[in-house]
């Protein structure tokens, strides 16, 4: 039965999954708008210059389809940015994928959206380890490349609890004082403590594999030997038919 936490966890995790596809329908609206716009005002120059009256209809109706498309990107802009305050706004960890991507679209927001990743990366733990995309983890293995130390030192907490072995390179340059910690102790300490974690997480995982085939390969073999047609019998039921026949003849 589901606790009353995990279904607290659950319609938090809902509620900004909802909102992320809330904010992906409004930024593809806004862009549609901007397409009606600009061929609406092609077509409105297309037309000015023309005195026919059919030209002169078009040219009105181009006008009419400027305002509209305007009014919708403007409103489609405008719930953009506030859906995305809402996402910045969220103290969950489950909003991190959607913050990882909103830095690299959206600079208006950017010191937001890198406050939020502060504040929320080091809340990360073992059981979101499967929370973040393969591309929403590289993105956070770029931005250990970066000069901001608050930024790279949650990235690092972060990765200390999530982090795989396509992590550890970066990890290791930072450990020995590349990039930031070069004049960054903090950096560095951090670095070294999340390179020692993720290497033994790594590290675990990769024999949890190799028990598990050396488990499995066994019952393996076992089955296809159960499959494989027997060809030879017993010598003593080899010898039955002739026996009974010599018995035969005798009696």
């Amino acid at each position: 039965m589901e606790s009353r936490e995990e279904a607290e966890i659950n319609e938090s995790a809902i509620e900004i999954e909802s909102k992320i596809r809330l904010r992906s329908e409004a930024r593809k609206s806004r862009t549609n708008a901007f397409k009606y716009l600009a061929f609406s005002t092609l077509l409105l120059f297309g037309s000015v210059f023309q005195l026919k009256f059919s030209h002169i209809v078009v040219g009105f109706i181009a006008l009419m389809m400027i305002g509209a498309s305007a009014a919708v990107a403007f409103i489609s802009d405008q719930k953009l940015k506030e859906l995305t305050r809402q996402i910045i706004a969220c103290d969950e960890v489950y909003a991190l994928g959607a913050l990882i991507e909103l830095s690299e679209e959206a600079p208006w927001n950017d010191r937001s959206i890198k406050e939020a990743l502060i504040r929320l990366l080091p809340m990360l733990t073992s059981k979101h380890i499967n929370l973040l995309s393969v591309t929403q983890k590289e993105t956070l293995y770029l931005k250990l490349l970066g000069s901001d130390a608050r930024l790279v030192t949650a990235i690092l907490k972060g990765l200390e609890q999530i982090g795989g072995s396509s992590s550890i390179s970066v990890v290791q340059k930072l450990s020995i004082g590349k990039w930031s910690a070069e004049e960054n102790m903090e950096v560095r300490e951090t670095a070294r403590r999340s390179l020692l974690k993720i290497q033994e997480r790594v590290k675990q995982q990769s024999a949890s594999k190799t028990l598990l085939r050396a488990s499995s390969g066994p019952n393996e073999e076992l089955l296809r030997a159960s499959n494989s047609p027997t060809t030879s019998s017993k010598p003593n039921e080899l010898l039955r038919p002739h026996e009974d026949s010599q018995n035969s003849r005798l009696i």
